[in-house]
């Protein structure tokens, strides 16, 4: 007698088990949707949502800031950073921060890029969930220094983030904030430079969307 799939009543909005003759199967119908009787637990074996959503949203990039001097005054696209931690804000006022949506993961990367000079100095960045600063964690502050130029150098810097633990559907701004940690000339310089029509790279900040992350904070 050969097998056969079957159901004991027609498809509806309860659940009820598939059978091969008289054997239970592990898979369950109702309506157009299918279910399993027992969580995944290997690699191979059907995906959970969770699973499928952390997949689903790696690499969507959540949100994106461009920021890009265009007034033509001598010191209009220069930014300079202090010697206490705070928030990189350009001369007309505008904060450096992105803000996103949360992913179904609950993580995201923050990344950040622009055109650095320094002299004889390091420069710290840190991750803020405010406009004035305020340390997301202690992990994301890099107080160490992230940036130790021991002459005068300019240098396209590109600093990444990865944040977890946030919540699905959430809205958060976070913003860039930097300071010297020994000597005392750097600047960031982005967009026009004054009125002769050539350009420093802009700013960018954008949010990008990853799975559940494991190891350290």
């Amino acid at each position: 007698m050969p097998n056969s799939l079957e159901m004991q009543r027609p498809l509806s909005s309860d659940r009820q088990v598939v059978k091969i003759n008289d054997d239970s199967t592990g898979l369950l119908l109702k309506d157009n949707r299918v279910f399993v009787e027992e969580q995944p637990t290997e690699v191979n074996e059907v995906a959970t949502k969770t699973y499928v959503d952390n997949i689903d949203v790696a690499g969507k990039i959540l949100g994106y800031t461009r920021i890009a001097n265009d007034g033509t005054g001598s010191s209009d696209n220069l930014i300079n950073i202090g010697s206490s931690m705070a928030v990189l804000q350009t001369t007309s006022g505008t904060d450096v921060s992105v803000t996103f949506t949360a992913p179904s993961s609950g993580s995201v990367e923050i990344e950040f890029s622009a055109r650095l000079y320094t002299s004889s100095t390091t420069v710290a960045f840190a991750l803020s969930d405010d406009a004035s600063f305020s340390e997301i964690d202690e992990t994301h502050t890099y107080d160490a220094g992230v940036y130790k130029m021991d002459e005068t150098d300019i240098n396209l810097i590109n600093i990444k983030w990865a944040v977890r633990g946030l919540t699905n559907g959430t809205t958060y701004t976070y913003y860039i904030a930097a300071d010297e940690t020994s000597g005392s000339t750097s600047q960031i310089h982005h967009g026009r430079f004054r009125s002769t029509g050539t350009h420093y790279p802009p700013i960018i900040v954008k949010a990008v969307a990853i799975p559940v992350y494991t190891g350290g904070e």
